[in-house]
Formats: C-alpha cells, structure tokens, sequence
C-alpha cells in the first residue's frame, strides 16, 4: 500500500512540471486526488486541487474531464463535484501495473487482458482509443482479411 501511494504522489506531483508528458498513470493519480477531496466533503475539489498543484480552475477542470475520457474516473453530476475511481483508473494507481498499450504491445489480446484484469473487452478498448492508441485497440481482432 506504501508502495502505491509513493507512486501516485510521485505522478501527481508531475503535474507541477508544465513541461511533462501526461500518461493514464498521471492522470489516475489527479482523479484519486480529486476523490480525496470529495470524501473530506470539499465541494470546490477541482479548484482546491488546482491551488495545489498551481493549476487554474478551468484548466483543472479540463483535466478532470480528460480523466473520465480515459475512463479513469466515473462520469460525475453537471455542475457538481462528483466521481469515483473505476477499476481501471485504480490499476493505473498500481505501480506493477505495465498499462494498457504495454499490454497490447506485449502481444496480449484484448480480450485475455480483459479476462485477467476482470475488465470487459469493450472498456479495454475503449481506454486504449481514448489513450491514443486506437491502433492497439483489437477493433479488428478476429476479421477475416
């Protein structure tokens, strides 16, 4: 457990350098301190967060978003700070969790990844199109060419 929150203060201090690349593991790391805030009851949590990490509000807001794209975080109520991590955003919290595109380009099919991760096949591609990397993404995966 030690290991997992070093590794995700460690992504989520990446996003004090403007400068570096943002993977899902950054992105999971913001969304679980975006649902750190909700549980303390802070109804500002992306402007608190923001503060934090010396982010403006709206671009906080733009991350967050980008967060429950990549389907690392449940989709939340208009207007309301909301949300929850989903299974996939907590494997990217995993420091031993290689990611999605890895996987794929390790040679693993859409579907074992799913079965192993307890996933559905959908999800996984999803989150890989989502990620960039709609090219892994198995869409044809069984075709006939």
């Amino acid at each position: 457990m030690e290991e997992s929150r070093q590794f995700i203060n460690q992504r989520l201090n990446s996003w004090k350098d403007k400068k570096a690349t943002r993977g899902n593991a950054e992105y999971a790391a913001l969304a679980v301190a975006y649902c750190e805030e909700l549980r303390r009851g802070n109804a500002k949590a992306t402007a608190a967060l923001g503060e934090q990490l010396d982010i403006s509000p709206a671009m906080m807001a733009q991350r967050i978003k980008e967060a429950r794209r990549r389907l690392l975080l449940t989709a939340g109520e208009q207007g309301r700070a909301s949300g929850e991590m989903t299974r996939l955003g907590m494997l990217y919290t995993d420091p031993k969790f290689p990611g999605l595109r890895q996987l794929r380009l390790d040679g693993k099919s859409v579907e074992s990844i799913a079965k192993e991760y307890r996933l559905s096949a959908g999800t996984i591609s999803a989150a890989l199109i989502a990620e960039g990397a709609g090219d892994l993404a198995g869409l044809d995966e069984g075709s006939e060419d």
